[in-house]
């Protein structure tokens, strides 16, 4: 063989080799890549609510907590919120009409909620917020608002605009209190079964074992 055809030779076995370890590493990188998207898609599963795409009641549970450890010194706020009539809505618009209407409030909501709030769906047409590092001053403000927005709001569904109302109800998260977030939750339910209780269609606040109302003014 002639000296031009061995560095021929030479030559294009090691393209072929290179090409082929650059189609290995192009292979690994795909993997890699889709085992990245499978994973962050499992992780997307295991933490929203797949309706509505508020985070699950599981993920509250463990990020909430860990979010007031982390305000203190500093108060924040729990709230609870329940969608009045619900009942109705599915009964005569329909459960797909009643499903578009809870996606739809949730993007409401969270347009409205900043990006460091925390929103869940509890279950059925029950969502709960927790407002890290907020006053109560504060906190009644940014549940006004909700309340304000949603009442104002129309939702498009396959069987019509729909409006509805919502009940809140809210809980400062002082920082020196030992209550556990089941025990803060259960106060929220409590200020909010209030607002259901008094007519519905309003914010009420826990104190001292029962609520009152702080809104609409």
């Amino acid at each position: 063989m002639c000296g031009c055809c061995v560095l021929l030779f030479f030559f294009f076995k090691q393209k072929t080799a290179y090409e082929m370890l650059r189609s290995r590493v192009g292979a690994e990188m795909c993997i890699r890549d889709s085992q990245e998207v499978m994973q962050n898609q499992l992780r997307l599963l295991s933490t929203t609510d797949p309706l509505t795409g508020a985070y699950n009641r599981r993920y509250f549970f463990q990020a909430a907590a860990d979010l007031i450890t982390r305000a203190r010194p500093l108060p924040s706020v729990l709230m609870m919120i329940d969608v009045d009539w619900f009942k109705k809505v599915n009964d005569t618009r329909g459960h797909m009409a009643g499903d578009q209407v809870l996606k739809q409030l949730v993007q409401v909501l969270l347009a409205n909620l900043r990006r460091t709030d925390l929103l869940a769906r509890m279950g059925g047409e029950e969502f709960v917020i927790l407002l890290p590092r907020t006053s109560l001053a504060d906190g009644l403000d940014i549940a006004a608002r909700l309340h304000r927005v949603t009442q104002t709001a129309l939702f498009e569904t396959d069987a019509g605009w729909v409006d509805i109302t919502i009940s809140i109800g809210l809980v400062a998260v002082q920082p020196q209190e030992l209550l556990t977030l089941d025990g803060h939750i259960r106060r929220a339910d409590q200020a909010m079964y209030g607002a259901k209780e008094a007519g519905r269609n309003q914010v009420h606040l826990w104190e001292e074992g029962t609520s009152r109302m702080v809104g609409p003014d």
